[in-house]
C-alpha cells in the first residue's frame, strides 16, 4: 500500500480526533464543574471509539459513505503471543474499492496490539494505531501512530482545579 494513502486517511483521522478532543475537553470542564471526576481510560477509549467511527460520514469520506460498514471489535485469526484467545481490533471501517481501515486505541504500550495491527498490515489494511495516556510510542513500519496523549491530557485537565 502506498505510503501516501495511508498518511491521507490519517490526517483525515486526526481531524476528526481533534474535533473530539475539543467537544471532550469542554464536556469534561462541565462535568468537574459540577462535581464529576475525570473520565477514566476506559472512558476515553469508549468515546474516541465513537469518534473513529464518525469517519464513514459523508462530510469526511463524500459520497461513498453511504457504501460504508464499520465493525467494532472485530476478532482476528491470530493470537498474539502470551494470549489465550484470538485478538480483537476496535474499529474496522470497509470502504468500496479501497483497503479496510483498520483502528487500535490504546492508552499505553502494547505489544499486543502491534501484532494486531502488523497482521492487519500484512493483510492490506491501512492500520492506524491511536495513542494516549501512559508510555512510548513504537514505530510499525507500515503502521501510523497517531499520538494523540497531549490532547488527552489536556482533556483529563479541562476544569481541574488550580
Amino acid at each position: 500500500m502506498p505510503e501516501e494513502d495511508l498518511q491521507g486517511m490519517a490526517i483525515m483521522l486526526e481531524d476528526i480526533l481533534a474535533g473530539w478532543s475539543q467537544g471532550a475537553a469542554a464536556a469534561v470542564a462541565q462535568n468537574r464543574a459540577n462535581g464529576h471526576r475525570p473520565p477514566t481510560n476506559a472512558e476515553i477509549t469508549r468515546s474516541l471509539t465513537q469518534a473513529v467511527t464518525s469517519f464513514r460520514n459523508e462530510n469526511v469520506i463524500g459520497p461513498i459513505a453511504k457504501y460504508a460498514r464499520v465493525y467494532r471489535e472485530l476478532r482476528l485469526p491470530v493470537v498474539p503471543d502470551g494470549k489465550g484467545r484470538f485478538g480483537r481490533l476496535d474499529v474496522v471501517i470497509w470502504l468500496p474499492g479501497v483497503p479496510d481501515l483498520v483502528v487500535k486505541i490504546d492508552s499505553r504500550p502494547n505489544a499486543a496490539s502491534a501484532q494486531k495491527l502488523a497482521f492487519a498490515r500484512d493483510a492490506g489494511a491501512y492500520p492506524l494505531w491511536v495513542r494516549f495516556g501512559t508510555g512510548g510510542i513504537e514505530k510499525i513500519d507500515g503502521v501510523v501512530v497517531l499520538d494523540i496523549r497531549e490532547a488527552v491530557q489536556g482533556i483529563l485537565d479541562a476544569g481541574a482545579p488550580e
